[in-house]
C-alpha cells in the first residue's frame, strides 16, 4: 500500500473515533452539534486540500515547451 493511502485512511480512522467520542461524551448537545459540525468542516478542508495537492503534484506535462 502506497504511503498516502496509508495516510488517508489513518486520518479516517481518527476522524470516526473524534465522532464517537463526541456522541458519547456527556455535554450538552448544542455543543456536541458544533463540534460535530467543526469535524465535518475540518474533513472536507482536509479533503479539498488532498484533491488540490493531487492535481497540482501529478499535472500531466505538455509536450510543446516555448
Amino acid at each position: 500500500m502506497c504511503y498516502l493511502a496509508q495516510k488517508f485512511k489513518e486520518k479516517r480512522l481518527i476522524i470516526y473515533i473524534m465522532l464517537l467520542q463526541i456522541f458519547n461524551s456527556p455535554i450538552a448537545p448544542g455543543a456536541q452539534l458544533f463540534l460535530l459540525i467543526v469535524c465535518i468542516l475540518i474533513g472536507l478542508g482536509a479533503g479539498l486540500s488532498a484533491i488540490d495537492a493531487r492535481s497540482t503534484l501529478f499535472k500531466k506535462k505538455s509536450d510543446d515547451k516555448h
